[in-house]
């Protein structure tokens, strides 16, 4: 039987709808150029004055889950299966300079409730502001700054603490770009991103680090609405604990230099994102880890690519689409921890499509594939498979209710790393 706090969200879900439904009454509709309200596939903006719109969101999803920490089922690694109700709460001030640009400012929530495995509930709660800025003159400004407060199971970057209970952590991403367009075919773009994230508990330590990149892009139009481009990089990682034996003079601080090229697109052409691949050249700080281990400094190519085609030439976020296909390539090097000279390569791949079947039916099915390589005394390898499908329904232009299938199967040569995964998700979720 479902926990009674899911059971209540449920409930209060229908609560909410006629709130939400009193809100939009009387309001424009989504043929008068409402908005998506982030992470979801509803439309708001009903509450608006000028250029200025608040987009409001509320979810209520029952998940089942037969793996909820990802173990693999050895000895001493038993799978539990649980039900977890979230809370998905969206809040969004958006501002629209016509033919330059907006701002954005907004909140994101996840509260996650286990039926069983109460004291595994968890929080995660994202802060986020974009400014996106074009003038006619040629000016070009960008700022996308996230700050998150989080404590679920699904691990970081580097897979630390993936399966583990309450890992209470935060971190800031800020990603920032200057420039001017010179003319229809040429634009020089400054640039700086910094980064940081710490965790609560004293034993993990490592995963504490602070860095940045700063570079330099030249770009040229080589079609109507797609543009050419190469980047420079230099950046640095500093680990930011010196504990348990770990100092500055051993601990896995490492500079590069990278350069990247590739196509990107404006507002407007069938095809949106970026393709984006590069090479980058890694060197540590110090000769060798706390155990005495040496560092190896790596060289490799990377990459940062998600590219959407859209069938009609529009904005993907502001018209409905009748189709949406989506390539992401990833690939970086990602360090296991300051107390290491471990680290491992890391490629994922993937395939998102979005099919709107009717006005009120949409499905999007993802598949990707993830490989890593370590450089650990096991020499590890691992290969993911990601799998999800979802079809959602709007009740209305303000309420919506969706189901989703989600499979993970990753396969590692080190058994005790193995697992597979299945959930099964509910969600209804409203829109002001």
């Amino acid at each position: 039987m479902i926990n009674r706090r899911i059971l209540a969200c449920l409930v209060t879900a229908c609560i909410v709808g006629l709130l939400f439904q009193a809100a939009a009454t009387g309001q424009p509709t989504a043929d008068d150029g409402l908005r998506y309200i982030p992470g979801s596939q509803l439309r708001g903006g009903h509450i608006r004055t000028g250029n200025l719109r608040l987009l409001g969101g509320l979810g209520l999803q029952a998940e089942y889950n037969n793996n909820i920490f990802f173990a693999s089922g050895q000895p001493g690694d038993a799978v539990e299966k649980d039900w977890i109700g979230h809370i998905l709460p969206t809040l969004f001030l958006d501002y629209e300079m016509p033919q330059r640009g907006g701002i954005r400012i907004g909140y994101k929530g996840d509260l996650a409730f286990y039926r069983e495995f109460r004291e595994n509930d968890w929080q995660n709660h994202l802060g986020q502001f974009d400014l996106d800025y074009r003038s006619p003159g040629g000016l070009i400004a960008m700022i996308k700054n996230t700050y998150a407060r989080v404590s679920d199971p699904y691990g970081s970057a580097n897979d630390f603490g993936l399966g583990v209970p309450q890992t209470k952590r935060w971190y800031n991403d800020l990603r920032t770009a200057f420039g001017f367009r010179f003319s229809r075919r040429f634009r020089l773009t400054g640039l700086f991103d910094a980064y940081i994230q710490k965790y609560d508990e004293q034993k993990d330590f490592t995963q504490n680090w602070k860095g940045y990149r700063g570079g330099l892009e030249a770009g040229t139009q080589i079609m109507t609405k797609s543009w050419g481009f190469l980047r420079y990089y230099y950046g640095e990682r500093d680990y930011i604990d010196q504990l348990f034996g770990v100092n500055e003079s051993n601990d896995a601080d490492f500079t590069f230099h990278q350069v990247n090229g590739g196509v990107n697109w404006d507002p407007g052409a069938k095809w949106a994102g970026e393709l984006n691949l590069g090479y980058q050249w890694r060197k540590f700080k110090n000769e060798v880890d706390p155990s005495g281990r040496p560092y190896s400094n790596k060289n490799t190519w990377v990459a940062e690519t998600s590219v959407n085609y859209l069938p009609r030439s529009a904005n993907v976020f502001e018209t409905q689409q009748t189709s949406l296909l989506t390539f992401n390539l990833l690939r970086g090097v990602r360090q296991v921890g300051s107390n290491s000279n471990e680290f491992f390569e890391d490629t994922k791949f993937g395939l998102v499509m979005r099919q709107l079947l009717s006005p009120k039916w949409l499905l999007r099915w993802d598949a990707a594939y993830r490989h890593q390589k370590f450089k650990n005394p096991e020499r590890e390898k691992t290969d993911t498979f990601f799998f999800r499908i979802g079809l959602m329904y709007n009740i209305q232009k303000w309420l919506g209710i969706g189901v989703r299938y989600e499979y993970d199967n990753k396969d590692s040569s080190v058994d005790r790393n193995d697992y597979k995964l299945n959930r099964f998700k509910i969600t209804l979720e409203g829109a002001i």
